[in-house]
């Protein structure tokens, strides 16, 4: 009978190891290499954003997306999407872009400037007077 060696096994299966690791990297090298406006890679330069997605059950949700400079309402469940509306106001447009820019809606932001400056105002701090 042959003994059997931990050693051995071990290093066997780390030099295995280390070969498909190895054979991974140079694959993912040459692909970026080879192919560099694949898909692999992620670019800003988006032709379609989803700018919002809000769920209305588990398989059903309601999209905002922007698609080459229209704004667009889509219905998405789990076997088809469909076209709700296109967004065209100006109003809900520079709504939109604020969002989509991180920071809140313009009338969000107005309305807690006001209640801010209330709550100050009860507390006796010295701020500036409401408009």
């Amino acid at each position: 009978m042959e003994s059997f060696s931990v050693v051995s096994s071990f290093l066997s299966m780390l030099f295995t190891l280390a070969l498909i690791l190895g054979l991974l990297f140079a694959a993912v090298y040459f692909l970026k290499r080879f192919f560099p406006d694949s898909t692999l890679r992620f670019s800003d330069n988006k032709i379609i954003n989803i700018v919002s997605t809000r769920y209305i059950n588990r398989k059903n949700s309601i999209l905002i997306v922007e698609i080459l400079g229209k704004v667009v309402v889509i219905g998405a469940s789990e076997n088809q999407l469909s076209y709700l509306t296109e967004i065209s106001e100006e109003n809900a447009l520079k709504r939109i872009a604020a969002l989509k820019a991180g920071g809140a809606p313009p009338f969000v932001s107005i309305k807690k400037n006001k209640l801010f400056n209330k709550i100050k105002l009860l507390l006796g701090g010295s701020f500036r007077k409401e408009k």
